[in-house]
Order: C-alpha cells, then structure tokens, then sequence
C-alpha cells in the first residue's frame, strides 16, 4: 500500500515536472522568438540607418557637387551682368556730350503752366431724397361691411391722424432739403474759390514766365545765366552722375562763360 502509494506520488511529480518542463521550453521558445524579433528590429534598424547614412552621403556629395555648379553658374551670370552694366555705364559716359547736344533745349512756352482744376466732390448733396408719399401713413378706408359696424368714425380720426403726421413729414423732409441745398452751395463755393487760387496762381507763374521771356531776349545777364542754366539742367545724366555747372553771361562781349565740374574719370579722358 504504501509502495502504491510512492509510486502515484511520483507518478504525479514526474507529471507537474513535465508540466514545469513544459512551461519552461514554451517560455523559452517565446523569450527566443522575442529577442529574434528584437534582433530582427535592431538589424532592420540598423541596416535603415545604414541606408540613410550611405544615401545622405550620396545625397550630400551630389548636392555638394550641385552647389558648387551652382555657385560657379551665378558667380559667371552675376560678372556677366556687371559686365553688361559696366560697358552701358562707359558707353552713356562716352555719349553724354553728344546726348546732351542732341537733346532739345526747353522752350519758354514748356515753362507755362495749365490750369488743371480738381474735379468737384459733392459728396451726395446733388441728389435730393424722395418726398414723403401721404400713401405711406394713410390709413386703409374700411369697406361697406366695416361701415355699416361703425368703423367710419374710427377711419376718420386715422385719417386725421395720417394728414398730421404727413404734414410734418414733409416739413421735415424741406428742412432736410434746404440744408442739403445750403451745404451744397458751400461746398461749391469752396470748390470755386479754390478754382479761382489755382488759376490765379497760374497766372502768376505765367506772367513771370513771359517776364523771363523778355529780359532773356534784352540780353539781360542774369536771365540769360538762368536760361541756359535750366537748359544743362534739362540733359539727361545718368544716375549718380555729378553735374553742377556755374554760368555767367558778359553782354558786352555777348559771350556766355560755363563752368562745368565733371567727374574725374571724365576729365582724365
């Protein structure tokens, strides 16, 4: 009995020990599948990473290579075009005399000016609002039914009342007009009497134009020096261009003396 009874015993332990080895094999077939996965992750990982290495490697040598192209392009294009600069800068400084010379001298007439005046704003006060309509406060008369119930009575007071209230309406309505009338004539006169300013001013500048007009032909020595100072003032520089000029007129000898300063690049040519 008690042999039986060691040998169930056993049997039993060798059955929890072969669950136990059981358990044991299956959590280490999952700890191995896990670290293969890790495994498999980190080497995926890595060879990723080693992909991105070697293709910003080649990316950045082809851009390195890109940009140096580049460089070297802009570098040519941005010679050519100073180039291009340069050689229109010589040629405008070779040609400026014969440009000047070419160009038109002013005349006293483009030394006039016109009266452009400012167009009027009446700023909404040229149009009147509408008159009042008595249809818009009358009362509705009440039909044969209506009467007969004594609604007259009541209409004719309505009525009254619509008659009195239209009245002042349009009371209101001529004491809106005449002040949109009143603000409009000032506005007007405004616009007039600025009118009559800039035509008076043009006339001043005018009559002194045909002032400078005679004294010029008189030989008078200042308005002569004044005339041809505005006719090297009118020739076309080029930018940055130094061009100040003294000029005195000798009527006795009827000679005209031009003290130019040009740039010393010029002078030296």
């Amino acid at each position: 009995m008690a042999a039986h009874l060691a040998e169930v015993q056993m049997a039993k332990r060798g059955g929890m020990w072969a669950d136990l080895q059981r358990e044991r094999a299956r959590r280490q077939r999952l700890q191995q599948q896990l670290e293969r996965s890790h495994q498999q992750a980190a080497h995926r990982a890595r060879r990723e990473r080693d992909k991105a290495r070697r293709e910003a490697e080649r990316q950045a040598a082809a851009n390195e290579r890109e940009r140096k192209r580049l460089y070297i392009a802009q570098r040519q294009a941005e010679a050519e075009e100073m180039g291009a600069d340069l050689d229109a800068r010589v040629h405008e400084l070779e040609n400026l005399l014969a440009l000047g010379i070419d160009d038109q001298p002013p005349t006293f007439a483009s030394f006039k000016r016109d009266l452009e005046p400012p167009p009027f704003d009446p700023q909404g006060l040229d149009q009147p609002s509408p008159e009042p309509r008595f249809a818009d406060v009358a009362p509705l008369p009440p039909g044969a039914l209506g009467r007969l119930l004594g609604k007259g009575a009541r209409y004719e007071r309505e009525l009254e009342a619509a008659q009195q209230e239209h009245e002042r309406r349009r009371s209101q309505h001529a004491q809106g007009e005449a002040d949109r009338r009143r603000r409009l004539a000032d506005l007007r006169a405004a616009h007039e009497g600025r009118v009559s300013e800039a035509a008076e001013q043009v006339r001043r500048h005018n009559a002194e134009v045909e002032q400078f007009e005679r004294d010029f032909y008189a030989g008078d020595p200042e308005a002569v020096a004044q005339y041809f100072t505005l006719v090297l003032d009118a020739v076309t520089y080029p930018d940055g261009f130094p061009h100040r000029s003294r000029i005195l007129y000798r009527p006795e000898p009827k000679e005209l003396v031009i003290d130019y300063e040009l740039p010393a690049q010029i002078r030296q040519l």
